[in-house]
């Protein structure tokens, strides 16, 4: 694990694959909930034998945050951390500013940089194409981005969007509201799969749909591969 202190003064870490020679693009991916587990590591080695630098940071005091000014109750508890209205996007893309300058003063990274985020991690990685000196993103089912669809008019580098056509974290119609912001932009892609919310992720059995899971990694990887490797 690399420590890094970000403008805000948050001390974050980040867990690094770079097993490449030469110089390639830094691939920056960001779990739901902001987390470090096993699932994203085993994400992370796929991402650096693709011939990227890898990286995940750990940015869970950022759905911490909010969460400590709510008020102590039965109903509070039970809810789950890693809900959207639990996570605070404004201290976290400062966060994730500070890490892209880390990241690309790396001596295996040629530059560019990367955006892959799940869930939140989505919906973070979208905000980062809209305020940030990113190269491409990628997110998958990120149900947050409905409340920031006026942003989409500020992004300019290639957006992919996976989104699951039963996503339980999205109202009805919401992903209609969402298609109907971003699409007709040429730089910005929107695939609906057949699918609840997590469907990529391998460890969760009851959300996890092979298929869908491959479809969208392989069009994850052509977009990245848009970078200069």
């Amino acid at each position: 694990m690399i420590n890094v202190t970000s403008k805000n003064g948050n001390k974050i870490s980040y867990y690094l694959v770079d097993t490449i020679k030469n110089s390639a693009p830094a691939i920056i991916i960001i779990n739901e909930n902001f987390e470090i587990n096993h699932w994203i590591k085993i994400a992370i080695d796929d991402f650096a034998e693709q011939g990227y630098v890898a990286i995940t940071p750990d940015l869970t005091h950022n759905v911490k945050t909010r969460l400590a000014t709510e008020p102590i109750t039965k109903a509070n508890l039970i809810k789950k951390l890693g809900s959207e209205e639990y996570t605070d996007y404004e201290a976290a893309i400062v966060d994730l500013a500070s890490i892209i300058a880390e990241v690309k003063a790396l001596p295996n990274c040629n530059g560019k940089v990367g955006i892959v985020g799940f869930s939140s991690g989505a919906t973070l990685a979208y905000l980062s194409a809209a305020r940030l000196h990113v190269d491409a993103v990628i997110g998958y089912y990120g149900a947050g981005i409905l409340e920031y669809l006026n942003e989409g008019k500020n992004i300019n580098c290639p957006l992919l969007l996976h989104m699951s056509a039963h996503d339980s974290r999205l109202k009805p119609n919401s992903l209609n509201k969402i298609q109907a912001a971003l699409i007709g932009k040429g730089n910005i892609s929107i695939y609906t799969y057949i699918a609840g919310h997590s469907f990529a992720n391998s460890h969760d059995p009851k959300s996890y749909l092979p298929d869908a899971a491959s479809l969208a990694h392989g069009r994850t990887i052509k977009t990245l591969d848009t970078l200069d490797k």
